[in-house]
Parts: structure tokens; sequence; C-alpha cells
């Protein structure tokens, strides 16, 4: 049987909102599901819906609320574990939406709550993240405005955006045509974050046994849902090869992590 690839999964995304406190988070998933037919939610924070195309094909939509960095009741560090553990209890995250205010100055505080999710996440956030910055006008902004307004944000969160593929896009949540190009743009993106997913990756030419136990401790995380080695259903989804290297340090070998069996 040939192995899955992004084509096969692209009929249904499960996106993860997260995001500063009070920057729109809810208001996105609100304008994104304005556009299903049958929105629906089944638990807590979690709400799908139909989405039709313009190419008149429909897929399914689920969106993740979490809860917002930056809430006075809370350390950002308690709340981004949270929401790890929120990760954890969902089956699959293709994609997490970084939600910013288009009018509010990009801050050292996004920037630092950009690196606690980079942490906690095992380095792979930025891998699977998209910043989408919302605005409440009715009139979508040309093409012109969004190239000034991307030159204009701050070198350090440039720095994020380019780790992230350089996916950044501004969303009007109460313009209807800009909820529909962002949902179609939406997909491409995803197809493309999967696309890299499927290609083989090598860790490093040496690694270390601990380097090797947190690598595969991350790929059972996004495989299985799980954290740790508490999943053992690793080779169901990546061969892993080692080969010897010499090493005055200790035991190194080198890994290539591959999802062809």
């Amino acid at each position: 049987m040939a192995e899955p690839t992004a084509d096969d999964y692209i009929e249904h995304l499960s996106v993860m909102l997260v995001g500063r406190k009070g920057h729109g988070r809810t208001s996105l998933a609100r304008a994104l599901l304005a556009q299903s037919d049958s929105p629906d939610q089944t638990e807590c924070c979690v709400l799908h819906g139909d989405i039709k195309s313009s190419a008149n094909d429909t897929w399914k939509l689920t969106l993740i609320d979490t809860p917002g960095i930056g809430d006075l009741d809370f350390t950002k560090e308690h709340i981004v574990e949270t929401i790890r553990r929120q990760r954890e209890g969902v089956q699959q995250v293709d994609t997490f939406l970084y939600v910013l205010r288009y009018n509010l100055r990009v801050r050292s505080t996004e920037i630092e709550a950009i690196d606690l999710l980079e942490d906690k996440f095992f380095g792979t956030f930025l891998k699977r993240a998209i910043f989408v910055f919302i605005h409440d006008g009715r009139t979508a902004l040309n093409s012109e405005q969004k190239q000034n307004f991307v030159d204009s944000l701050p070198k350090t969160f440039k720095e994020k955006a380019e780790l992230a593929g350089n996916r950044v896009c501004l969303v009007g949540t109460a313009e209807p045509n800009s909820i529909l190009c962002f949902l179609e743009e939406l997909r491409g993106m995803v197809r493309e974050i999967m696309r890299e997913q499927e290609k083989p990756c090598i860790l490093k030419e040496e690694a270390s046994l601990w380097d090797i136990y947190q690598y595969i401790s991350v790929l059972e995380y996004f495989t299985n849902g799980q954290s740790g080695n508490e999943g053992n259903d690793f080779d169901d989804f990546f061969v892993v090869d080692f080969e010897d290297v010499d090493s005055k340090v200790g035991t190194w070998v080198k890994v290539v992590v591959s999802n062809q069996k």
C-alpha cells in the first residue's frame, strides 16, 4: 500500500489558533466558519465546518482555539504549557495559525511568546506555523499595501517568519472576499507544509544518543499525538538507519529519518 501524501489529506485541515490575548483568535475563527453552511462545535474550543472552494469542491476545516498568551491571571509559561497539553489531546494538527493584530506594533513580548512555543514544541512550531495579521476593515488591502506592511515589520519578527517559510498573511475579518481568498491560500500553504514533512530529513551528520532520543520523541509527538516515548508506533511511520561514527566523546551515530518504508 502506497504511503499517504499531502494531497491525500488536503480535504480535511485541522488548524490550531494561537496568539496573544485580545489579538483576534476567536474573531478569526468566527470569520472562517462563517463561510461554512454547517458549522458545528463538538467540544469546548473545537469547531468544525464544511468549506466550499472556488473550484466548487467541499473540504472540512477543524479549528482548535487556545488560551490567549499574556492573560494576566497566568504566566506566559503556564499558558504555553496548556497549549502544548491541548495539542496532545487532539489526533491531528496540520498547522498553527499565530494570530496578530494588523494595527498593533509587533513588540518584544510577541517574539518571547513565539520563542516559548518553539521551545515547548521541540523546535518544530515554526516549521508548521502561519502568521496571520487580522484587521477589521471592509476593504481588502491591495498587494502594494500588503508588501509595505511586511517590509515595515521589525527584523526580529522577520527572522521568525523566515524560519516559518515566510508564511505571512493579512486578513480582513469583515471582508468576505478576504476570508475566502485566505481559505484558499491556507490550503496551499498547508499542502506545502505537509510536503516538507514528507521529505527525508537528516538530524545531523553526528548526533549524540540524547539528540536521537529527543528527535524520535518529537516525531512520535506529531505522528501519534503523544509526547516523550509513550507511543510504540514510531516504526509504523518512519525508518531510522543508524551508522556508527568514531568519536572521542563516546557513542555517536549518524541518523537518517524517512517516512518512506
